[in-house]
């Protein structure tokens, strides 16, 4: 039997327990993924357990603290949400803001 997932609209996502804004929202070891988007401007996330191991894998991401990571569980074990992965003419210019 196939089942449709539901889309997850910001209104139920609000009434979450585990719906935040801010990392401050959520526990310790934890960040509020807000992943496209970063904290601030209404954003709602999700609070997620900050990884302790990633692969090794290069697929750069720009942290919301607009630092690059080699891919998005990086920036998640630093407590960082992110804008999804730099598209091939944007990595020097993300660079120079380092």
């Amino acid at each position: 039997m196939l089942f449709e997932a539901a889309a997850i609209t910001a209104p139920a996502l609000a009434q979450d327990a585990n719906s935040c804004s801010t990392s401050g929202d959520c526990a310790a070891g934890e960040f509020c993924d807000t992943t496209p988007k970063c904290p601030g401007n209404g954003a709602k996330g999700v609070c997620r357990r900050k990884p302790e191991v990633c692969t090794d894998q290069y697929l750069p991401v720009i942290g919301c603290n607009g630092r690059q990571y080699s891919n998005a569980c990086v920036a998640a074990s630093d407590g960082q949400p992110n804008t999804g992965p730099i598209k091939k003419d944007s990595m020097s210019s993300a660079r120079k803001t380092q």
